[in-house]
């Protein structure tokens, strides 16, 4: 004999005589969450499920109105459309039959977003500094690829680290030659987004000064200019005034 019992905490159905047996409840309302928010052509979708039963519920899947998988966890891999697609979990309590119903819409994006970069120092000095720059992806899950001067960045170079990730560039001491535009790409294996190249410039300088002519004996009367030349990257001062190249005629 079935019979339905109400508690001052919630609904119960009792199966079967009284005492001894147990009581069904549910499944509530189910509770659907994607793992991430930005969902791009080419990367991968994972939706789980979960309502509250007793017994655990059964759950299936429906994706557009068509019957999919079962369990509380879908996972597609590679996601195609450009479109919004919606998700739907059936839950059912295996004793009682009752079933509730929650669904979601994903929209599908057929653009990545756009990778910010961050630099921890923006004046470094030769060989004195290292500087890291962090490429920061969208949400989807993505490959991360460095760039400098347009050529790709590998781990191995010599003065150059790269996270496991890919994520974070280090710049090891830097020197002059590393003063270069430095991009980074978020890929997935359908689209990619570049962002736009940073210059770094490494503070150097300055060198020993070249001083010409380098000749010291010179004929009385005629007209002697001696020049006085270096290569810092912030030009010189010198008696209060911005000088790159130093000219004296005596």
């Amino acid at each position: 004999m079935n019979e339905h019992m109400k508690f001052p905490f919630g609904d119960f159905q009792r199966n079967g005589p009284w005492p001894g047996h147990l009581l069904t409840d549910g499944p509530d309302p189910p509770v659907l969450r994607p793992e991430g928010s930005d969902f791009v052509v080419g990367s991968n979708l994972t939706l789980s499920c979960f309502a509250s039963s007793n017994p655990a519920a059964h759950y299936i899947w429906w994706v557009n109105g068509t019957a999919g998988p079962s369990g509380q966890q879908l996972f597609i891999p590679n996601i195609s459309g450009g479109k919004s697609e919606v998700y739907a979990c059936h839950a059912t309590n295996p004793d009682s039959g009752l079933h509730s119903t929650a669904e979601i819409a994903v929209s599908i994006s057929e653009t990545l977003t756009q990778p910010g970069v961050l630099v921890n120092n923006s004046g470094p000095v030769e060989n004195k500094d290292s500087v890291n720059l962090t490429c920061v992806p969208p949400k989807s899950l993505v490959a991360i690829v460095w760039f400098n001067d347009g050529e790709i960045l590998l781990s191995g170079r010599q003065g150059l680290g790269l996270s496991p990730d890919n994520r974070i560039l280090t710049l090891e001491v830097v020197t002059r030659n590393d003063s270069d535009l430095y991009q980074c790409e978020a890929r997935n294996p359908d689209v990619a987004s570049t962002r736009a190249p940073i210059t770094l410039k490494v503070i150097y300088g300055p060198d020993i000064p070249i001083v010409t002519p380098p000749n010291s004996t010179f004929v009385e009367g005629y007209a002697l200019t001696i020049s006085c030349f270096s290569t810092p990257i912030l030009l010189l001062s010198t008696r209060g005034r911005l000088m790159g190249h130093l000219s004296h005629q005596l």
